[in-house]
């Protein structure tokens, strides 16, 4: 297993570097976190969305009427069915994702507000887990953690998911890395175009979608 700005580095073609890009945010405390806007520029070919809609919802009223996120659940107790309805398609992919591949996430974990993350995580043992990685990232004084369990990686995407934390998904042998994001939708960068057929198999199965930069479902990455 390598290390993870080896792993990062290996995903992007023609040896492109983030670290040398003029654009990088220079003051940015994270490699890929504050980034998916730089990558998808470099890269739009190989940029995603996995969202709950197969096209960008072009009317935006229509859009705010189906837009869905847990903060709404405070004023509209009534969503809660819908909102984790859908949330539990996310969880499952990534779980089948962790179950083909080596996982690392990026985090801003150590920069967010403790008591926020148990008023978003309403769970004893969620909160552990979530305070057993933020040791773990202190003690090592940095914001990427290896995933060997499930059950972590399920705290960290519930936290992004939810808007709580920023995270970064990064799957080493697929190259695919998948961002934290507001409204159940995922920015998504597809280093491998092999791993697309499995990807999409993955994501339709679950009821999710895979758009590509123009809001169009894809299936094919170019290479």
């Amino acid at each position: 297993m390598n290390d993870f700005a080896s792993v990062v580095v290996s995903m992007f073609p023609d040896h492109w570097n983030i670290n040398e890009d003029p654009k990088r945010d220079s003051d940015a405390s994270t490699l890929l976190v504050e980034h998916f806007d730089l990558i998808s520029s470099r890269f739009p070919e190989r940029s995603f969305v996995l969202d709950r809609f197969p096209k960008t919802i072009v009317d935006s009223k229509k859009a705010a009427f189906l837009a869905l996120s847990f903060g709404f659940l405070e004023d509209n107790p009534l969503l809660r069915s819908s909102y984790f309805k859908e949330e539990q398609k996310f969880l499952r992919v990534f779980q089948l994702l962790w179950a083909y591949d080596h996982v690392w996430v990026e985090t801003s974990l150590r920069y967010e507000n403790t008591e926020r993350l148990k008023e978003v995580l309403q769970h004893e043992q969620k909160e552990k887990i979530a305070t057993a990685i933020l040791n773990k990232l202190h003690q090592h004084d940095r914001d990427h953690v290896y995933i060997e369990e499930l059950a972590d990686l399920e705290v960290l995407l519930e936290l992004g998911l939810r808007e709580a934390v920023s995270s970064v998904f990064v799957f080493a042998k697929m190259q695919v890395c998948i961002w934290s994001n507001y409204e159940l939708n995922m920015p998504m960068f597809i280093g491998n175009p092999e791993s697309m057929e499995l990807l999409g198999t993955i994501v339709t199965t679950e009821g999710l979608y895979l758009r590509d930069s123009h809001g169009e479902s894809r299936w094919t990455v170019s290479k």
